[in-house]
C-alpha cells in the first residue's frame, strides 16, 4: 500500500511492508489553472512536501521505499506518462518516438527524438540506453527484487536480443508477443537513458569508460552509483548529479532538513525550456506546521491541506490561494486474508465477500468521511482520472504462507491506503497484485480463471482482455473495494500558473510553471 501523500512511493514495496508491520485485526503539458496570460520568465517557487527525499539515482531502490520526487525533471525517461491530467502516455515529453512493432509483435523498434542533449552538450543516444539496460540487468541479477520494477519474468529477463542500430534507433526482441499497451506502459516504461559520459564509472577516482559492457563491470558501476546516491551529504558537490538532460537540475541539498533547490538547466534542449528560475522542495515535520506556514504568509507557493483541516480552506482562499484536489491513478481496498486459519475459509466464499462489499456504503463515505474528496471504487482499474483502460462496468456498484503459518494471523487490514499505478509501471493490470503467488498478493488470492485472464491481458493485443480481467475481478472481489480519496488537497498560490490539471501519476511539471506579480 502507499501513503496518500505527494512523495512517490513504490506501490508494491510499501504494500508488502504494510502487510508485515500491521498487527492482526478483526474488524503534459499542463494548462494554466488561473490565467491564460502569456508566460513570463523568472522567479522561484516553494513546493511543500511531507518528508525529505533520500534517493536521487533514477533506478528506484526498494530499500529506500521512494525515489526522489524530482528525478524526472533531471533525467527524462524513454517514455513519459501523464498528459494534461490524463493517465496516458505523453509522446510530446518523451525521449522516444512511438514504438513500431514487427516480427509478429515480438520485436519493437524505437527511434529517439534527436533534439535531446546532455548538459555537456552531447546528444542523448542509444549508447545511453544500452548503458542503462546493462547496469539494470546487472543489478537485477545480483540483487533480485532490489529494483522497484523487478519481475523475474519481465523486463529485462523476457528480452531475447537487443540491437543498437544507430545513434538514434534500437530494437528489442522479446521472448513472445505481448499486448502493446502492457509492453509500453509496464515494460518500455522502465527504460531511461543514462549519461554514459559521466556515470560509466566504478569509483570516484576512475575516469568514465565502458565498464558496463561486461556483466562484472556493469555490477561495479551500479554499486558505485548506488553508493553515491546514498551519500546525501555529497549531493551538493558530486558532479554525477549535474549530468542531466531534463529542464531542471539540483543546485543544493541540506541533509539536516532535506530542503532541495533546483535551478533551470540552461543546456536543456527539449520541449519548453522552463520559465521559473528555480524551485525549492520544502519538507515539513507535520501537516500542522505546514498549515501554519501557509496561514502565516506567502512563503509556500504550492502546499497541501489534509482532509481533517478543510475548515481553513476559505481562509486560505482569502490569502490568495486556489484549493485543488489531486486525484491519483489508483484504488483503495480492504484486504482480506484468505488463508487465515480461522476466518480464511469464510472469506473464501464469494457470497460472503459480496455481502461484505454491499455493507460498505461508499457514497456515504465519500460524502461524510472524505468531504467529497474521493470517488467510489468498484474494481481494480481506477476511475478517478481519465484513462484508456476503464469501461462502464466499473463505473457503478508479503503474503501468508499456508504451509508454515507464517504471517497468517491477520484477518483484515484497513489502513486508509491503497494501490497507485505509477512509475515505473503504469498499466492497471493484475500480474503484480492478483496473480497466484504474485509478490504483492498479500491476500493469498488464487483463482485459475483470474490467472488466465491476467495472463491473457499481457499477451492479447488491444484493451479487450484487460477489460475482461477488470470486470471479472470487480465481480469476484479478491479484496473489498473502498472509496479512493484524493492524494491531497493542493493549496496553490494564485500567482502560480500552469500547475493545473495535476498529474494522475503524481509527477511534477515545473517547466510549465510561471509566476505573475
Amino acid at each position: 500500500m502507499r501513503n496518500s501523500r505527494r512523495i512517490r512511493w513504490s506501490a508494491g514495496a510499501v504494500l508488502l511492508a504494510g502487510a508485515l508491520t500491521l498487527s492482526a485485526c478483526s474488524g503534459s503539458s499542463q494548462s494554466s489553472g488561473t490565467s491564460s496570460s502569456k508566460p513570463v520568465n523568472g522567479g522561484s517557487v516553494t513546493f511543500a512536501t511531507s518528508f525529505p527525499q533520500t534517493w536521487i539515482l533514477p533506478i528506484w531502490n526498494v530499500g529506500t521505499g521512494i525515489a526522489n520526487a524530482d528525478t524526472l525533471q533531471s533525467w527524462l525517461p524513454l517514455y513519459w506518462f501523464g498528459d494534461s491530467g490524463k493517465a496516458q502516455v505523453n509522446y510530446k515529453l518523451s525521449v522516444g518516438k512511438p514504438p513500431v512493432y514487427s516480427n509478429g509483435g515480438k520485436t519493437v523498434t524505437i527511434s529517439l527524438n534527436p533534439e535531446y542533449k546532455w548538459s555537456n552538450g552531447t546528444p542523448v543516444t542509444t549508447r545511453d540506453i544500452q548503458f542503462y539496460i546493462n547496469v539494470l540487468t546487472a543489478s537485477d541479477k545480483a540483487y533480485p527484487q532490489n529494483w522497484i520494477g523487478y519481475s523475474a519474468s519481465g523486463f529485462p529477463f523476457n528480452v531475447t536480443s537487443i540491437r543498437y542500430e544507430s545513434a538514434t534507433q534500437f530494437s528489442i526482441t522479446f521472448n513472445k508477443a505481448y499486448n502493446h499497451y502492457w509492453l509500453l506502459y509496464n515494460e518500455l516504461s522502465q527504460i531511461y537513458p543514462f549519461p554514459t559520459y559521466a556515470w560509466d564509472k566504478t569509483s570516484q577516482a576512475s575516469p568514465p569508460g565502458s565498464y558496463d559492457m561486461t556483466p562484472a563491470g556493469a555490477l561495479k558501476v551500479i554499486n558505485f552509483l548506488n553508493s553515491r546516491s546514498k551519500d546525501l551529504a555529497a549531493w551538493n558537490t558530486d558532479p554525477l548529479w549535474q549530468a542531466v538532460d531534463g529542464p531542471y537540475k539540483l543546485k543544493s541539498y541540506a541533509p539536516a532538513n532535506g530542503v532541495q533547490v533546483f535551478v533551470r538547466n540552461r543546456k536543456y534542449t527539449g520541449v519548453d525550456p522552463g520559465h521559473i528560475d528555480s524551485y525549492t522542495l520544502q519538507p515539513f515535520t507535520s501537516a500542522q506546521s505546514e498549515i501554519s506556514t501557509l496561514l502565516a504568509g506567502n512563503s509556500i507557493t504550492y502546499g497541501y491541506l489534509p482532509l481533517t483541516d478543510l475548515q481553513v480552506a476559505s481562509r486560505l482562499k482569502g490569502e490568495g490561494y486556489t484549493i485543488a484536489p489531486w486525484p491519483l491513478f489508483g484504488f483503495a481496498q480492504l484486504p482480506l486474508n484468505l488463508t487465515n486459519p480461522q476466518v480464511g475459509p469464510i472469506f473464501q466464499q464469494l457470497y460472503i465477500r459480496q455481502a461484505m462489499q454491499r455493507l460498505i456504503n461508499q457514497s456515504v463515505l465519500v460524502k461524510q468521511a472524505f468531504h467529497g474528496y474521493a470517488v467510489p471504487t468498484y474494481g481494480p482499474v481506477p476511475t478517478a482520472v481519465p484513462n484508456p483502460f476503464e469501461d462502464s462496468y466499473e463505473q457503478h456498484n508479503v503474503a501468508c504462507d499456508p504451509k508454515t503459518g507464517a504471517n497468517c494471523k491477520w484477518q483484515m487490514i484497513d489502513t486508509g491506503q491503497g494501490w497507485v499505478y505509477s512509475a515505473p509501471q503504469f498499466a492497471p493490470t493484475g500480474e503484480s497484485l492478483f496473480l497466484t503467488g504474485a509478490g504483492s498478493n498479500a491476500y493469498s488470492y488464487s483463482d485459475p480463471k483470474a490467472d488466465a485472464l491476467i495472463n491473457a491481458s499481457l499477451t492479447d493485443n488491444g484493451l479487450g482482455s484487460i477489460q475482461a480481467y477488470e470486470n471479472y475481478l470487480a465481480q469476484q472481489l479478491p479484496t473489498l473495494w473502498l472509496p479512493w480519496q484524493v492524494n491531497q488537497v493542493s493549496v496553490i498560490s494564485d500567482k502560480l500558473h500552469g500547475a493545473l490539471p495535476q498529474d494522475p501519476y503524481q509527477q511534477m511539471y515545473p517547466q510549465f510553471w510561471w509566476l505573475s506579480s
